[in-house]
């Protein structure tokens, strides 16, 4: 049975360093953001494109646009826009540039949740705010760390209960982990483009440089 989660995809990044938008990058046949939102609508009970310009993905079915209240001041805004316009109590918040997220690990994350303000990976002392779970008992906290001035959503994480999850519990569910891969370069595509010819299995698969948010 499916948790009682929502599931949110931000798609408000500019895609200044890719030169295009990300979210309509091809990947295997496909649009990177429908192959995201493939990825997590079985685990979710709705999916939210959160985000900026939202008509343009007037084509998807079986998803909710979500405006972002605060645009333009980056992912914190986004998570805030997804948790306040979610149907459920939780919300599983990732990335649209993300093209090899694991179903089992993101499963294993909302499974983790219950207790806890946020579920948060880190990976050689590295969070990753978009690959992550969040309650909606965030929003106060997230509200005036906006009103501050303050955009990150790293700073969030010590000022709510956190659960934080170890490299030896993510490689349980993905190996190498590749979930983390996203791509915010043309070379990040590239990379990306090969990895997808390569079985998941394979060592050339490991990712040697994590994800690196664009925060």
């Amino acid at each position: 049975m499916k948790e009682a989660i929502s599931g949110a995809v931000l798609v408000g990044g500019k895609s200044r360093r890719m030169g295009r938008d990300k979210a309509m990058l091809s990947f295997h046949g496909s649009p990177l953001v429908a192959r995201v939102v493939e990825t997590i609508r079985p685990i979710t009970t709705e999916v939210l494109l959160v985000g900026q310009e939202l008509a343009r993905f007037a084509w998807m079915s079986g998803v909710r646009m979500c405006q972002d209240i605060i645009p333009g001041v980056g992912p914190l805004a986004g998570i805030y826009s997804a948790l306040r316009d979610a149907s459920n109590s939780q919300s599983l918040i990732v990335a649209c540039d993300m093209p090899f997220l694991n179903p089992r690990l993101l499963a294993f994350l909302c499974q983790t949740a219950n207790g806890w303000d946020a579920v948060v990976p880190s990976i050689g002392g590295r969070l990753q705010p978009l690959h992550a779970v969040y309650a909606r008992s965030c929003l106060p906290v997230i509200e005036e760390l906006l009103i501050h001035g303050q955009h990150c959503p790293l700073d969030l994480f010590p000022q709510v209960r956190t659960r934080y999850v170890t490299e030896e519990e993510l490689e349980a569910y993905d190996p190498g982990l590749l979930s983390f891969l996203n791509v915010n370069t043309p070379a990040d595509w590239e990379k990306a483009l090969r990895l997808g010819r390569v079985p998941a299995s394979s060592p050339a698969s490991a990712v040697s440089a994590h994800t690196r948010v664009e925060i």
